[in-house]
């Protein structure tokens, strides 16, 4: 094959490829592109998440994207095969992968087809590490494509924003949030250093298509969970690892945060995910609200040194009252404004309230509504888009920390940690101190357990025992447990009892793995209690002009 490189002349490359049976049937073209490029070769194509993909602006180039579908567009009708000339010259070439066929007319149109479109942003929150392992995805024979990567590091060429073009008709089944690896043809038509041309000014007369916003025209997508990569997945450790490198991962956590009890609750937050629900409530989720954290920063640093995906929302007057939380549909552009809030699953969301002045904070717009947001992404990990007269909820699976001095003042979290009084402040540093050979299998650690606590079984004897222990809990009135709080009580427990049960290398719960989780939770809550009183919560702001 002549195109290998990412330099070629992809046009002309493409043509020469494109014969007479696949006129009838042009999606046939791309199953011919995805043998002719192979694995190996699609993954040494530029990432257009990093400055290595030099050259995207000026020509149309092969390329590769791990991306977030950011809004759906519909269907483009399009020429898939059709006739151009040129002078006297007359040829049959393929639209599938192309926007325009340059100085050439089209004379004749053979075949229409219709191709999904969806805008696609880099995955929000996503962590340096986490994107340096998907951009150094290279082959051993890409070595000038290395070197280039080297060299362009001073450029800042990330592309923000494009238009996927799918000529499969599975693409259909593409949902908003979704994150996917995607290659194809990049082409560089659309776009324009010319920033005043999006939002609201943008053309709306083509729905697919937008103002200097290129296209990619995708020859091959893979859906992502959490990494992929088969060398990656090759090396996930298996549960009996996680009872060796877990421990020391925990250690390690104590060191960082000064406390046994807060490295417990932040590993079990790390691996927490929902990944299911039952009427409606959650399953394994835990946001957790950190107490006694007078500067974010260390806590954020480690989080994001052991996650894939980190977005972190300062809680300020700005950001409460500037803009929505959740998308918006805006019908003037014909296109969903992205909120803060409009992440892909698996992103650790933190919360910062330790730079939310002290007293009543003055805020207006949409600060109310935002608080809302919050508290339904926390209590049941959803979120409303907006879409002019109606919204549509979305189901997510998004932990959330939430960082304050005392209880938070704003949102309220069924698990609530203290770090000790007197110690330094969190650091990363013993996070820092290891190696990437040392730190990339805490990493893969994290993410096995988070993949195990759905297939974690509950045999019908201990599922009996643990509730005969939580009905003599109830009655007996130290518990301070309430009538009317029974139901969550258990939910709780039953949680942490799960992750108890990850984070020791099984996959069969015990009442052993219960009462640690008992013990767990009843000195959370002394501790926390006696360093700072429970309070209701309450809406700690003054509002004016609210928008609902």
């Amino acid at each position: 094959m002549e195109c290998e490189s990412t330099t070629c002349n992809v046009y002309e490359a493409l043509d020469k490829l494109f014969t007479g049976d696949q006129k009838a049937q042009p999606s046939s073209f791309v199953d011919k592109l995805r043998e002719t490029f192979p694995h190996s070769v699609r993954k040494s194509w530029p990432s257009v998440n990093s400055s290595s993909a030099a050259g995207w602006k000026e020509a149309p180039v092969m390329v590769r994207a791990r991306c977030m579908v950011q809004d759906a567009l519909g269907l483009e009708l399009y020429a898939a095969t059709c006739e151009v000339s040129k002078g006297d010259s007359k040829r049959v070439v393929s639209g599938v992968l192309r926007d325009s066929f340059g100085d050439e007319e089209v004379s004749n149109v053979l075949e229409h087809a219709a191709r999904h479109c969806y805008v696609m942003v880099p995955c929000p929150g996503t962590t340096d590490w986490y994107r340096r392992h998907f951009d150094e995805q290279t082959t051993d024979g890409s070595m000038d494509l290395k070197r280039q990567k080297l060299e362009s590091t001073a450029s800042s060429n990330i592309l923000e924003r494009f238009v996927a073009k799918f000529v499969d008709d599975a693409a259909e089944e593409l949902r908003v949030n979704g994150v996917f690896d995607v290659y194809g043809v990049l082409s560089g038509h659309a776009f324009v250093e010319n920033p005043e041309m999006e939002g609201e000014n943008e053309d709306s007369s083509s729905p697919t298509n937008i103002a200097g916003v290129p296209n990619l025209h995708v020859v091959h997508y893979e859906k992502v969970d959490g990494v992929p990569e088969d060398d990656v997945l090759s090396s996930l450790p298996d549960s009996s690892s996680l009872s060796t490198l877990l421990p020391r991962l925990r250690a390690l956590l104590v060191d960082c945060v000064g406390d046994e009890l807060a490295a417990d609750y932040l590993v079990m937050h790390l691996i927490s995910s929902t990944y299911a629900r039952a009427d409606n409530a959650t399953i394994c989720a835990l946001p957790l609200n950190v107490c006694g954290v007078r500067e974010a920063t260390g806590v954020e640093e480690i989080v994001r040194m052991l996650s894939p995906k980190v977005k972190s929302l300062p809680l300020t007057s700005s950001t409460l009252s500037s803009s929505p939380f959740h998308s918006v549909k805006c019908y003037k552009t014909n296109r969903l404004q992205q909120g803060e809030l409009q992440l892909s699953n698996g992103t650790h969301l933190i919360i910062d309230e330790t730079q939310t002045p002290r007293g009543k904070v003055e805020v207006s717009g949409h600060a109310e509504a935002n608080l809302g947001t919050l508290h339904k992404v926390i209590s049941e990990q959803k979120i409303e888009y907006e879409f002019g007269f109606y919204r549509c909820p979305f189901e997510v699976d998004v932990p959330v920390m939430v960082l304050s001095e005392e209880r938070s003042r704003f949102v309220g979290t069924p698990y609530r940690i203290c770090l000790p009084s007197g110690c330094p402040a969190p650091s990363a540093s013993p996070l820092h101190s290891l190696s990437p050979s040392e730190i990339l299998p805490l990493r893969l650690a994290l993410i096995r357990a988070k993949t195990m606590l759905k297939d974690v079984e509950v045999s019908g004897e201990v599922a009996k025992s643990i509730q005969d222990d939580f009905v003599r809990m109830c009655a007996d009135p130290s518990s301070g447990i309430a009538k009317d709080a029974k139901a969550d009580t258990l939910s709780q427990l039953l949680i942490v009892t799960r992750l108890v049960t990850v984070l020791r290398g099984h996959s069969v719960m015990s009442l052993d793995s219960w009462k640690v989780a008992v013990l767990m939770e009843k000195r959370r809550e002394e501790e926390l209690n006696a360093r700072f009183p429970p309070a209701p919560i309450a809406a700690d702001f003054a509002a004016e002009n609210k928008e609902n």
